[in-house]
């Protein structure tokens, strides 16, 4: 028994070690691995409403990066280079953040 609470606790320990300070404060306060666990699988899975509302807003982000065929070519550039500052479903874009300002943790910034 005692050598199961040395594994939970080393890791916890380095889950705790591995997380930014941002996530460190949700799971803080957890006793057992598991607890931690789940704690970690809700943030960065979360449930399946959450991943089909995601899904939803990726699905919207692409459909608005498409080509119409009634587009030309400068007008759908142009529909691109705006949307660099069109907040998508990741959250606030880089120069909304600030310059300096640390990285999304748990987000990919999307590239086009």
């Amino acid at each position: 028994m005692r050598e199961h609470l040395v594994k939970d606790a080393r890791a916890l320990g380095i889950i705790q070690g591995a997380v930014s300070n941002q996530i460190f404060l949700r799971i803080a306060t957890q006793e057992n691995v598991k607890a931690a666990w789940d704690i970690l699988k809700q943030e960065f899975v979360g449930d399946k409403q959450l991943r089909s509302v995601k899904l939803q807003g990726l699905r919207r982000d692409f459909e608005y990066t498409r080509m119409n065929d009634n587009e030309s070519l400068s007008g759908y550039i142009a529909k691109g280079e705006g949307s660099k500052e069109k907040p998508s479903s990741d959250g606030p874009t880089e120069a909304q953040r600030g310059a300096h300002a640390p990285p999304l943790v748990g987000k990919k910034a999307w590239r086009g």
